[in-house]
C-alpha cells in the first residue's frame, strides 16, 4: 500500500513539472551516469595494472636495458649482463616510478578514450561531427599530451634506474639532477610525446578499423556488444602495427633518459645507428611486442565494454 502511494506521489510530481524541470533532471541523471562510466573506466584500468605489473615490468626492464646496450646480441646476452652486474633486483631495477607511471596512465586513459570521442563530437565542425577516423585521431593525440606530459618526469627516473650500474638511491639522484631539475626530468620529452601521439593515434585507428570490419563481416549492430573471441585476433594486430611505427621513438626515448645521455636527438640517432646499425632502432622489439600484445589484449576489451556502456548514454539510444 505504502508502495503504490509513493509510486502514485512519484506520478503526481512527474505529472506537475514542466518541460524545462524534466530536462534538466533527465541531463543531471545522463551526467551522474557518465561519471561512473569514467569512475569504473578508471578502476578497470587500475585492476590491469595489478593484474599485468609483475609480468610486464621484467619484460620492459630488460627492453629498456637492452635498448641503451643496442650492441648486445639478443635477449640471453642482456639477460645474462643484466644478472652479472645487478643480480636479480635488476629486472627489478626503477619498479617504484614505473608502478606509479603506469598506475597514473591506467587511470585516466580509459576515461579519456570514452570521453574525448564524445567531446570532439560534439565541438567539430557539423560536417565532420560523425567521423569517428577523425574523432579517434584527435583523441589519439590529446591522450599522447596529458601521457607525455604528466610522466615524462616519472618515465626519466625509471629508465636512469634501469640503466645506472652502481646501486642509486632516490635522495642521490635528485642530489645529482639538483640546480637543473626541470630540464632533466623533463629530458626526452619530444620523442616520448611523438611516440606516445603516434602510438594511440594507431592503436585508436587500428582499434576502429578492425572493429568496423569485425561487425561488416560478422554483421554485429553498433548497438550490441563484440564478443571477446572476435578480439583476440584484433588484439594481435593492433600490437603488431602499434610496435613496428613506434619502436624508433622508443629507441630515441631510451638514449635521452639513460645514464650518461645523449645531449641532442641528433646524436641519438647517430649513436644508435653506430652500435646498432637501422637494426638498432628496433632493439628489443620482440619485447616491446610482448607488452604491447599485453597491453592490447587488456585495452581492446575492456575499451569494447566502456564504449559499449557510452553507447547508451548519448541522447536517443
Amino acid at each position: 500500500m505504502d508502495q503504490n502511494l509513493q509510486n502514485q506521489s512519484k506520478l503526481s510530481n512527474h505529472g506537475n513539472s514542466s518541460p524545462a524541470t524534466i530536462k534538466d533532471n533527465v541531463e543531471k541523471q545522463m551526467k551522474t551516469k557518465q561519471s561512473s562510466l569514467y569512475f569504473w573506466g578508471a578502476a578497470a584500468g587500475m585492476f590491469r595494472v595489478a593484474a599485468g605489473f609483475p609480468i610486464e615490468h621484467p619484460i620492459d626492464s630488460i627492453k629498456t636495458q637492452w635498448q641503451a646496450k643496442p650492441y648486445l646480441k639478443n635477449e640471453f646476452h642482456i639477460i645474462k649482463d643484466i644478472y652479472q652486474n645487478k643480480g636479480i633486483k635488476g629486472f627489478y631495477a626503477g619498479s617504484l616510478p614505473n608502478f606509479t607511471r603506469v598506475l597514473i596512465k591506467n587511470s585516466y586513459r580509459y576515461p579519456l578514450m570514452v570521453g574525448m570521442p564524445n567531446f570532439y563530437k560534439n565541438n567539430l565542425p557539423r560536417q565532420i561531427q560523425d567521423n569517428k577516423s577523425i574523432q579517434k585521431l584527435l583523441t589519439g593525440s590529446s591522450i599522447g599530451l596529458v601521457e607525455a606530459t604528466l610522466t615524462c618526469p616519472i618515465e626519466r627516473i625509471k629508465v636512469y634506474f634501469m640503466t645506472v650500474e652502481k646501486r642509486l638511491s632516490y635522495q642521490q639522484f635528485f642530489k645529482i639532477i639538483k640546480g637543473n631539475a626541470f630540464h632533466e626530468l623533463f629530458r626526452g620529452f619530444t620523442p616520448l610525446f611523438m611516440r606516445q601521439s603516434v602510438s594511440w593515434m594507431v592503436f585508436l585507428q587500428t582499434d576502429h578499423l578492425l572493429k568496423s570490419q569485425i561487425r561488416r563481416i560478422w554483421n554485429i549492430k553498433e548497438s550490441e556488444r563484440i564478443p571477446t573471441k572476435f578480439l583476440m585476433m584484433s588484439s594481435l594486430i593492433v600490437a603488431m602495427v602499434n610496435t613496428t611505427i613506434i619502436m624508433p621513438f622508443d629507441c630515441v626515448k631510451t638514449h635521452m633518459e639513460k645514464v650518461d645521455p645523449t645531449s641532442t636527438y641528433v646524436k641519438s640517432f647517430r649513436s644508435i645507428y653506430n652500435q646498432g646499425g637501422l637494426l638498432g632502432f628496433f632493439t628489443g622489439v620482440r619485447l616491446r611486442f610482448l607488452l604491447s600484445l599485453t597491453s592490447a589484449l587488456f585495452t581492446v576489451n575492456i575499451l569494447e565494454r566502456l564504449e559499449h556502456l557510452a553507447h547508451y548514454l548519448r541522447p536517443g539510444n
